[in-house]
């Protein structure tokens, strides 16, 4: 279904009109949307994933990173921080929530984005013992790029 997209999103729909409170057809229907750069579907997906399971960080996750394509970082990182608040091991949302606040900088150049996106990203860098040694250094190196 990967490589069939038309198929994929009809699938999903029929999935979420089956079960509106099933999160997983949310998301995965999301992240298609994003991995097509169709942010703003992709942004009202997970904003009805937020409204059927406002306690899935996943959903909130999901809706951030659509928000901060669509450039919208204060909202953006406010939904990173309650799928951190949801889910305290969802790593990806600590560092979206620190990218989120970079790109903020980059566009505002304020010294509180900076400070926010070095907190996220050095937390991230620190407590994120169940992804890859790679992974971690990866992301590392990304956070000492940036300034």
């Amino acid at each position: 279904m990967l490589d069939r997209p038309k198929e994929a999103d009809d699938a999903l729909r029929h999935a979420i009109e089956a079960n509106t409170r099933f999160s997983k057809s949310y998301v995965a229907l999301g992240y298609l949307y994003l991995d097509y750069d169709f942010n703003k579907e992709a942004a009202q997906v997970f904003q009805g994933c937020v409204t059927a399971k406002d306690d899935d960080g996943e959903c909130h996750n999901g809706y951030g990173l659509a928000l901060k394509n669509l450039k919208q970082y204060e909202q953006a990182t406010g939904e990173f921080k309650k799928a951190i608040d949801d889910d305290p091991e969802l790593y990806d949302a600590i560092y979206n929530c620190g990218m989120a606040y970079s790109d903020w900088y980059d566009e505002a150049h304020g010294n509180d984005q900076k400070d926010k996106a070095r907190e996220y990203l050095q937390k991230f860098v620190g407590t994120s013992s169940k992804t890859t040694a790679v992974q971690r250094m990866m992301r590392a190196h990304a956070l000492a790029s940036r300034w």
